[in-house]
């Protein structure tokens, strides 16, 4: 029988798999990208997306408390912030990515 690193009966240990995660990369996009063109690619290409859908809704971040489940290593938390928004508050199931993102945007 085959034993996984994070694996626990019925799934796996989410909470230490992401700490491990943020640790071993300092919560850079390495922590949560697929491959490593993530960062010059994905991430600006969903950014873009997001910013125009919000264009379309009619949506203006300017001055807007925003709140994200699945923080991570930040990265919304930057495009919320530099499109406006007066407030943000993140939350993760990963302590360590919780803390970077404390120090990197406080």
């Amino acid at each position: 029988m085959r034993t996984f690193r994070y694996g626990r009966r019925g799934g796996y240990d989410a909470a230490t798999f992401w700490d491990d995660q943020h640790r071993r990369f300092g919560s850079d996009f390495r922590a949560v990208a697929d491959r490593p063109e993530d960062e010059m690619v994905r991430y600006p290409a969903q950014r873009r997306a997001f910013l125009d859908f919000l264009t379309t809704l009619g949506c203006d971040l300017e001055g807007a408390t925003c709140i994200e489940l699945g923080c991570g290593n930040g990265f919304w938390a930057g495009v919320v912030r530099s499109a406006g928004a007066a407030s943000y508050r993140g939350f993760d199931i990963s302590s360590a990515a919780v803390r970077y993102c404390r120090s990197a945007l406080p």
